[in-house]
């Protein structure tokens, strides 16, 4: 089956023949709207709407074989990266302290670790950690300041684009473009738990040369006792064009983050008062300090009118500082951590896209190749004052991988679509306790078929062969135990996505999709308690349904909304047709919304989460944990001076104050956030 796929992937791209012309879009010609929104006639190519990280290459989302949702700029004002990913794309998230700037993703019953099976980009650069620690939000460039064009989610598996991560969804994170002209945007905001954020975004260019920068202070205390955050972010893009089919963009950002920690609490602790400490052995102290710097670069040339290059490059560096206290409760024992871990991630992608004759029409191609290099150093020290180091070593992990996609459409309403990747992974530890390497190789492979049965409708089926390899302290163990060493016998887990899903807009009334998904994991990684390790698990499978609707009744109102079905169970070993911990099977978000003139702004975001089987718990043995609704209710008025626009605005988050704990792992809950209130105004030019 490889082979054959391998084989009619390369006649895709070899062969020739003659063909008439597709209609094709150019890149970003197409609106930012979402494609939870009415599009207006297809025929009209400026409200086309174009993703760039289904196909990696721009593409209208109609011919795409895939769920697609775009999140506006709009959308996202007055909102953190991820409570717009949780409202608007469905993506699943909790946080060990509650705050939503530290929650993690995840997408089609992945919980533990599922930041590992969901593919972050930054404008098409990685920005997942190889270790287990989670995406550090607060650290993207522009978030929060105004500086986000927009994200696109692809749910669903495309290892075979994108190779490690690609499990579940992919989500790219799109900065906005400086533009011609002089533009300015000041605001500040606060409200509780001494909660305070400035940001600025000034931008000035021609039509050869642009710039923009950003700078955003943010700190709060957070609602729990010892929740806090600070952020600390600087910015500077610059994009020119050259030689008329040349472009070229430098992105930099440079910040400082901190996060405190607090532990669970027992069920009674919880029920008494979320916001208290864990428990008497709180030093009170607990927090992470993240130091980050990010460099992309960018160059496209077209060299005629269907013929294009590209080249990507990125370093990533993160300097983290933690200090932890933790007491299990479980084995009555203290574990203290002092450790200062650095990582540097270096990626490079080279891929080239172009149409090609074939048969009776033309055969869209895109392929390259792509290059991660990630560089983990770890000091561990006995105190807070790093006097005494008791272990170190640098962990380094290269990932080598080509890929291919080719389009072919067999007529003017049905697309095919075949895709390919080979990836190589090499593993080095030199550790105090560990001098070793290992390596793995994987070929993934997808294919899709997509049929526009009307200008506004499409239907589409697709498949991908997905995989992920190990976090670093999955394969190899560094803390400083006798047991640390490689694991070998751990496996890449891989496993089999399939996708089935239609979406439809009626007009400017309304628009409707829906994704119907089977996943097939073979080799999952887990932890396994009661070995104390990782290992590839039973066999388990996911499936459930995926909808999103947009109605525009009227013309000052909309209603948005999304839900998801979510089957997550074991189908192999002891714990067969048990359900997977974590994992709700409802979930949904309601956002009606009332604007008026462009002016004025009413909301709300209404969510629900139905219950789960805590983490740990693959016997379901224990009662499941109680689902919650939150409801969120915002307004905002805008008001034009001149040629700028003054912008006042306030939120309510929870206003039932409701106690709920998004993440309960091993009788320990993490509770979220009770009732918040936030007021700011904004300044625009």
């Amino acid at each position: 089956m490889k082979i054959f796929l391998a084989v009619l992937l390369c006649l895709l791209v070899a062969a020739a023949g003659w063909s008439e012309d597709v209609a094709k879009p150019t890149e970003e010609s197409g609106s930012a709207s979402s494609d939870s929104q009415p599009a207006a006639d297809l025929t009209k190519e400026a409200d086309i709407t174009v993703s760039v990280t289904a196909t990696r290459a721009p593409q209208v989302t109609d011919q795409i074989p895939a769920s697609i949702t775009t999140i506006t700029s709009e959308q996202l004002e007055h909102k953190t990266i991820t409570e717009a990913l949780s409202m608007y794309a469905g993506i699943d998230l909790r946080s060990f302290n509650g705050s939503s700037v530290s929650s993690q993703p995840s997408a089609r019953g992945f919980t533990e670790g599922g930041q590992g099976r969901v593919l972050i980009l930054f404008d098409g650069i990685k920005l997942n950690n190889p270790d287990m620690s989670g995406i550090d939000w607060l650290a993207i460039p522009g978030a929060g300041s105004g500086g986000i064009e927009k994200i696109e989610v692809v749910k669903g598996g495309a290892s075979s684009l994108y190779g490690d991560y690609a499990v579940a969804s992919v989500i790219n994170i799109i900065p906005v473009k400086p533009k011609e002209g002089v533009s300015l945007n000041v605001a500040a905001e606060g409200g509780s738990n001494s909660y305070l954020e400035k940001k600025i975004i000034a931008s000035a260019g021609s039509d050869v040369l642009s710039i923009s920068v950003s700078a955003i202070d943010s700190k709060t205390d957070g609602y729990r006792d010892r929740t806090g955050t600070e952020n600390t972010n600087f910015s500077a893009n610059i994009s020119t064009s050259f030689a008329e089919k040349g472009s070229a963009s430098l992105f930099l950002s440079s910040g400082k983050q901190m996060y405190e920690l607090p532990g669970g609490l027992l069920e009674n602790e919880f029920k008494d008062d979320p916001k208290q400490l864990t428990s008497e052995y709180d030093t009170g102290n607990d927090k992470t300090e993240i130091g980050s710097l990010f460099v992309q670069g960018q160059s496209k040339w077209e060299f005629t009118e269907n013929h294009s290059l590209s080249l990507t490059a990125g370093y990533n560096s993160k300097d983290t500082s933690t200090d932890v206290t933790f007491y299990d409760r479980e084995y009555k024992y203290t574990w203290r951590t002092f450790t200062d871990t650095i990582i540097d991630s270096v990626t490079a992608g080279l891929s080239f896209t172009g149409e090609f004759p074939l048969l009776f029409r033309g055969v869209t191609i895109t392929t390259g190749a792509d290059f991660i290099r990630d560089d983990l150093n770890i000091k561990r020290y006995d105190d807070a004052n790093r006097e005494n180091k008791n272990y170190s070593g640098e962990i380094t992990k290269t990932n080598y991988a080509f890929f291919s996609r080719g389009e072919l459409p067999v007529t003017e309403k049905l697309f095919f679509s075949l895709s390919g990747r080979y990836d190589y992974a090499l593993y080095s530890g030199d550790l105090d306790t560990v001098n070793d390497d290992k390596n793995y190789s994987v070929f993934s492979y997808g294919t899709g078929l997509n049929f526009m049965f009307t200008d506004n409708g499409k239907v589409y089926a697709r498949y991908d062969r997905v995989f992920r390899f190990p976090f670093l302290e999955e394969l190899i163990s560094y803390y400083g135990y006798s047991s640390d060493g490689f694991t070998k016998d751990l496996n890449p887990e891989c496993g089999h996505s399939f996708d089935l899903g239609s979406e439809y807009r009626f007009g400017k009334l309304a628009v409707l999709g829906v994704n119907l998904f089977l996943l097939l994991m073979d080799d999952e990684i887990s932890w396994n308690n009661a070995t104390r390790q990782n290992e590839n698990i039973d066999k388990t499978m996911r499936y459930g349904v995926e909808s999103f609707a947009s109605f525009f009744p009227v013309k000052y109102f909309s209603l948005t909304g999304t839900y998801n079905f979510t089957i997550a169970e074991f189908r192999d070993g002891d714990n067969k047709g048990n359900q997977i911990p974590l994992v709700p099977v409802h979930r949904f978000a309601i956002i009606p919304e009332f604007s008026l003139f462009n002016m004025f702004k009413l909301y709300s975001e209404i969510s629900y989460s139905a219950s789960f089987y805590e983490g740990g718990d693959e016997s379901n043995a224990l009662d499941k944990i109680d689902g919650y609704f939150l409801c969120n209710i915002g307004a905002s008025v805008k008001i034009p001076v001149s040629k700028s626009f003054i912008t006042v605005y306030g939120k309510v988050k929870n206003i039932t104050d409701k106690k709920y704990a998004q993440l309960v792992y091993y009788n320990l809950y993490y509770p979220g956030s009770g009732r918040e209130v936030l007021l700011g105004a904004s300044y625009s030019y």
